[in-house]
């Protein structure tokens, strides 16, 4: 009877800890998917085998070990609640900083004339893909004047920031 609740729990570990369970969960688009699979079909054949699948979980098991330990900050082999607060605010943080470091990437790549500023010229791909231009335009007008919030024909990247809000709100 223990041999036979212990197989299924195992089975049941083994299910919910395989990337694909993993991706599902969390609802990743398909091209985590298959980018996943790709990554763990080591010899290419196109099929995740049992010891491909076993060493997709050794590896993702290791990974959640480092960050078990990254988490227990001060080493006494558990982690409190503060400690994993701390540690999700830290990926937080470092996930918004990504995300505004790129968004300045991108502005500057605009900024063809490297004034800091973008012209009406300059700002014409701002609106991303071509629904997404027309739905903001549909709800917010024009949208360069519409970020140009002091007037003087020129986006600076705090006017770009809002884009973001009208993105959102979309």
């Amino acid at each position: 009877m223990k041999f036979l609740i212990s197989s299924g729990l195992l089975a049941c570990l083994l299910a919910i800890s395989s990337p694909w369970a993993i991706a599902a969960h969390h609802k990743q688009s398909a091209s985590f998917g298959h980018k996943l699979f790709e990554r763990f079909d080591s010899d290419g054949d196109g099929a995740i085998s049992t010891a491909e699948h076993e060493a997709a979980i050794a590896e993702m098991s290791e990974q959640r070990r480092q960050r078990f330990a990254a988490m227990d900050t001060n080493g006494d082999g558990s982690v409190s609640k503060d400690e994993a607060r701390a540690m999700a605010k830290e990926r937080r943080d470092k996930q918004k900083q990504k995300i505004q470091q790129k968004h300045s990437d991108r502005f500057d790549k605009l900024d063809v004339d490297g004034d800091g500023m973008l012209s009406r010229e300059e700002a014409k791909a701002l609106g991303g893909r071509d629904k997404l231009k027309q739905k903001i335009q549909q709800k917010h007008g024009d949208l360069f004047d519409k970020l140009d919030a002091n007037g003087d024909g020129m986006l600076s990247k705090e006017e770009v920031k809002a884009l973001r809000k009208m993105r959102r709100s979309k």
